[in-house]
């Protein structure tokens, strides 16, 4: 199907939530030829989850144990495409947390569609709440939640 990938420092680390990592010097996804008549790779949100889920892998995320998640071992092919699941969100966030010094980002799934929605808490300036939905490939532009 495909694989995906990174090269990594063999010297250069960063501890991040207690945990030390190596800095990723490069990052690759190779895609299988031949998907011609396969039943998988015709229907594109197959290949943008199969896409989605190496890129993590390229990000430094390992197989999840949650068989909702994206990265979990076993490819879904139920439509879900480029969506990340909560599980996937969290471990990004582990790796590369968030500096906010205005607020807090959290994320939940808001609407109930099954994608994590990204939530602002502004607790510096306007101590307001902005949402940003999730289309399962971007976040929709934010908008004022709770004044």
């Amino acid at each position: 199907m495909a694989a995906g990938g990174f090269f990594r420092s063999t010297q250069e680390t960063r501890t991040v939530n207690g945990q030390t990592f190596f800095r990723i010097l490069e990052g690759d996804v190779v895609f299988n030829d031949g998907w011609e008549g396969c039943g998988f790779y015709e229907s594109f949100n197959n290949l943008t989850e199969t896409a989605t889920h190496e890129l993590g892998h390229v990000l430094g995320l390992g197989h999840s144990e949650n068989e909702a998640a994206t990265m979990f071992e076993i490819a879904h092919f139920d439509g879900r495409g480029a969506t990340l699941h909560s599980d996937d969100v969290a471990g990004v966030n582990v790796i590369y947390p968030k500096n906010v010094a205005a607020g807090q980002i959290q994320y939940a799934d808001v609407d109930g569609d099954g994608r994590a929605d990204g939530l602002y808490f502004d607790t510096f300036r306007s101590k307001s709440v902005w949402l940003s939905l999730s289309t399962g490939a971007v976040f929709e532009d934010a908008v004022l939640w709770l004044p």
